[in-house]
């Protein structure tokens, strides 16, 4: 045994320097995972909070687009229903101007196209142009029935009447 104790080996420099530069690698790669990882998780988390919003915000639009759709189908509906039961009138128009006598004026004009009633108020110079008008009306396919309601005469002499027409169904088609 030796009383004086002697020094060790001595480690080279290179080893040392080696050593806290792995340390240092070490220490550095810890704090880098954790901070990757942090940031990870909250990358996760804003991601997640995108996603509940945005199928939040999606649910309201198509809520509401799907509000406005019923909206405009309901419309489209009460227009439908318009439409299908909408009779044409103008063809009676048009069918007393055909059938109009030449020397017969009309002033009062009533149409009840649910009970396919019109009543003509007109005045004519005599009976026989009066005679002529209801027979070209009564000759008439859509006119069904034809009845005078009312003669009378005028101071100027002119014959004043009202013709009741009970028209063809199909004359609204």
């Amino acid at each position: 045994m030796q009383l004086i104790p002697k020094e060790g080996p001595k480690i080279p420099n290179w080893l040392n320097i080696l050593f806290y530069a792995t340390i240092a690698v070490l220490v550095i790669s810890i704090v880098v995972f954790l901070t990757l990882n942090y940031s990870l998780n909250k990358s996760r988390k804003t991601l997640e909070d995108l996603n509940e919003a945005l199928v939040k915000q999606e649910t309201a639009t198509n809520l509401a687009l799907e509000r406005e759709v019923l909206d405009y189908r309901e419309k489209i509906g009460d227009f439908s229903d318009l439409i299908e039961t909408h009779v044409e009138t103008s063809k009676v128009f048009e069918m007393v101007e055909t059938n109009c006598h030449p020397r017969v004026t009309f002033s009062f004009f009533s149409l009840n196209s649910q009970e396919n009633m019109l009543v003509l108020t007109g005045n004519t110079q005599n009976f026989e142009n009066l005679g002529q008008q209801f027979l070209i009306f009564r000759g008439e396919n859509l006119v069904k029935k034809t009845l005078i309601e009312k003669i009378t005469i005028s101071k100027t002499g002119q014959i004043d009447f009202t013709l009741a027409l009970t028209l063809s169904p199909q004359i609204f088609e």
